[in-house]
């Protein structure tokens, strides 16, 4: 992405509303040219992937935790919508379980982020996921390029 000079575009689906705030906040920090929707459950993120005229975002953050359609499920039925079959998705997670960053893996998301309490690492792991060249991260992609270190 080429995040300092054009408009990136983000949605990021959790169901706690303070991270979404808080998440909003380090991203205009990080990149103030942004585009930010947040939805607070995945069936709320599908009613709007699903409307005709949605656009990808360059990026989607899912909280795999999330009460009714899980982030795992949510995925699954994103990667079976055809104009979402590329986009990058990350997930987003206190979960630090190798078979939550297993499932995920196989159920088609790009990279696993554990969330984190500081702001400060929150912005930097938002800085790193913007600097990803995602139309080439597939090439290098295994279960070291799959975890983010943060």
């Amino acid at each position: 992405m080429k995040r300092n000079t054009s408009v990136v575009s983000i949605i990021l689906c959790d169901d706690d509303d303070e991270d979404c705030l808080y998440f909003g906040e380090a991203l205009n920090d990080v990149h103030s040219n942004n585009t930010f929707q947040y939805f607070h459950s995945g069936t709320d993120l599908l009613r709007h992937l699903n409307r005709a005229e949605a656009i990808p975002p360059d990026i989607l953050f899912l909280d795999l935790n999330m009460p009714g359609m899980t982030g795992k499920i949510c995925l699954t039925e994103i990667r079976r919508i055809g104009k979402y079959s590329n986009m990058p998705i990350a997930i987003y997670s206190t979960s630090d379980l190798s078979s939550d960053v297993n499932d995920t893996l196989a159920s088609g998301a790009n990279i696993y982020i554990k969330k984190t309490n500081s702001y400060l690492g929150l912005k930097s792991t938002i800085t790193k996921v913007l600097d990803v060249n995602w139309q080439y991260h597939h090439l290098n992609f295994n279960m070291n390029t799959y975890v983010m270190a943060i």
